[in-house]
């Protein structure tokens, strides 16, 4: 399956699942006014991306317009706690990962904001991998060899990488804003 069929296989799924969930809200009258989509992570970013043109779409088919929150920081629990202190009426609804809820939830239990407890899925609007890439003037071609040149001088070398770890950690920033940082000064991976 190509990459455009594949998007528009997500796009038109997850319309169909949130029209469904919409007609069961409020007699099929929602929506009935804007609706408001917190994104916990940085404008730009990929995230956003999606959820822009996802909700973009969405709007068009439902007569009403998504509006993007961003609501960066906390490994996406600002935004949730957002979502979760919302009135329960379906105008306001979270775009997240499921990774970072499941990762927050794993790393801190006392958290205020439990996925499971607080949140409804609605519908899966993408499935992706990761992908690590580097700058074609690095040396290294393969992971080992991306591995041995960070090992030989972690000092000269940075990555943007919102694991933590010795690498730069940008809990508030997010990815798109780290790398346009004017005091950030290295190798460009």
């Amino acid at each position: 399956m190509t990459s455009l069929n594949r998007r528009a296989l997500v796009l038109g799924a997850a319309a169909s699942l949130v029209s469904n969930w919409a007609g069961a809200q409020a007699g099929n009258s929602w929506p009935s006014r804007p609706i408001k989509v917190i994104v916990p992570g940085g404008a730009g970013g990929l995230l956003d991306a999606m959820a822009r043109k996802l909700y973009t779409n969405l709007g068009k088919t439902l007569g009403q317009p998504f509006v993007i929150d961003n609501r960066t920081g906390a490994n996406g629990l600002i935004g949730s706690l957002a979502v979760k202190t919302a009135a329960p009426d379906g105008y306001t609804i979270l775009h997240s990962t499921a990774s970072s809820m499941v990762m927050s939830e794993a790393l801190s239990p006392d958290l205020s904001v439990k996925t499971l407890r607080d949140l409804e899925p609605v519908a899966l609007s993408a499935v992706g991998g990761v992908l690590l890439a580097v700058h074609s003037s690095v040396p290294a071609k393969t992971l080992p060899e991306l591995v041995a040149l960070l090992r030989s001088d972690p000092e000269k070398i940075s990555i943007v990488w919102k694991l933590g770890n010795r690498f730069e950690w940008t809990p508030d920033d997010g990815v798109a804003q780290a790398t346009n940082r004017s005091d950030h000064q290295s190798c460009p991976l």
